[in-house]
């Protein structure tokens, strides 16, 4: 971990509310010392439950739900699905109230913003229900040891990548 303000303030935030602990320190020749955090079961369920709602929840900002996604092997693949199951409902809503709003007597200048949150918002929804699919279809999967997701070369040997 780098030793920004921000880093700080975010790591000591995490140790008082008892999501993290310090698992160890480290002191190689010549290096500062490094201390290794992990994260306790509290901060675990805390992070499945934060990477639950940004999976479930649409929002203008695709950053957060890009979070989510790097973060999704975190949780079950049916409980991946059972979020994206929820946001492909809300997006079908939000495409349905962008497309009536489309039908309002404005000029479309005024619309513009509309008409783009409708593009945007309906290729979300056409990606998140292939998603789905490949969910359902078994083509999207993931260890069973979550841990395990972060050995990739162990996974792209596995996979049969040089």
């Amino acid at each position: 971990m780098s030793d920004t303000s921000a880093d700080c303030h975010a790591t000591n935030r995490l140790l008082a509310s008892g999501d993290i602990e310090v698992a160890d320190t480290i002191r190689e020749a010549g290096r500062p010392e490094r201390t290794v955090y992990s994260l306790t079961d509290q901060g675990r369920d805390r992070l499945r439950q934060w990477v639950g709602v940004l999976l479930r929840e649409p929002d203008p900002d695709s950053a957060l739900f890009t979070a989510a996604l790097n973060y999704a092997g975190c949780l079950t693949p049916t409980g991946v699905a059972t979020e994206l199951r929820a946001r492909h409902t809300s997006l079908a809503l939000a495409v349905e109230t962008a497309g009536q709003s489309l039908g309002l007597a404005l000029p479309r200048l005024l619309l513009l913003e509309i008409e783009y949150d409708l593009v945007r918002l309906s290729a979300e929804q056409t990606w998140v229900k292939q998603l789905l699919a490949d969910l359902d279809a078994g083509r999207l999967t993931w260890p069973a040891i979550p841990g395990d997701i972060a050995d990739v070369e162990a996974l792209m040997r596995d996979e049969g990548a040089p």
